[in-house]
């Protein structure tokens, strides 16, 4: 897909992708451990060898996807669609799955740790979900980003609870580490900063965080 995002070999641990539409997007290699990605269309994507480690992907669109050796231990797929998924080698023990999904899982090449599900049933019997952190500001993906005069800095690439990650251009590695507090307001579709590039260029937003994207402890 000609606008599908490039993600790949990016780290993208604990964004919040809930609701996102990522069809086709190129995420190989991404790491992905403890992403929200509940409800995301990731049909079509390319997830090979991404790390999903204990990741949300409850009711996400996996449909022809290609997640061959991907890491998706402890992941919830609960209510996921799989259907046409490419899941050879795929590392799936205690991921949780209805049983009709393990089948499909099993068939699609996935594999799963020796006396899993059947010793212990654990990976069959739906169980509470853990409790997600509430984002604390929700943007659209790939929203054009402006600053305070108006000028493009780039596009909405991911977000945590604290942060949002805009990319220049599309897949490029450099962007702004941009705090959800300087967001003043939105002009149509594009979202508006309360301040000048040159201002977030000073203040550090083009290097990651030093403590990382995720919400201090």
């Amino acid at each position: 897909m000609a606008n599908a995002p490039s993600l790949a070999k990016k780290d993208l641990s604990h964004v919040n992708l809930a609701m996102a539409n990522l069809a086709g997007a190129d995420l190989h290699a991404a790491n992905l451990r403890e992403a929200t990605l509940k409800e995301t269309n990731l049909t079509g994507a390319d997830l090979t060898d991404a790390d999903l480690t204990h990741a949300n992907l409850a009711a996400a669109c996996l449909r022809d996807a290609t997640v061959a050796h991907a890491n998706l231990q402890d992941a919830d797929l609960r209510d996921a669609d799989l259907e046409g998924a490419n899941l050879r080698g795929a590392h799936m023990n205690g991921a949780k799955l209805r049983d009709a999904d393990r089948v499909i899982a099993e068939q699609a090449g996935a594999e799963f740790a020796e006396g899993g599900a059947a010793a212990g049933g654990n990976n069959r019997e739906p169980s509470a979900p853990r409790e997600e952190p509430a984002p604390g500001y929700t943007t659209p993906m790939g929203a054009e980003v402006r600053d305070v005069d108006g000028e493009r800095l780039g596009q909405v690439a991911a977000t945590w609870p604290s942060y949002v990650f805009v990319e220049t251009s599309p897949g490029a590695d450099a962007g702004y580490w941009v705090p959800v507090e300087a967001f003043a307001g939105t002009d149509g579709a594009a979202l508006i900063l309360s301040v000048t590039r040159d201002e977030a260029e000073r203040r550090g937003w083009t290097e990651r965080p030093p403590t990382g994207p995720e919400e201090p402890q």
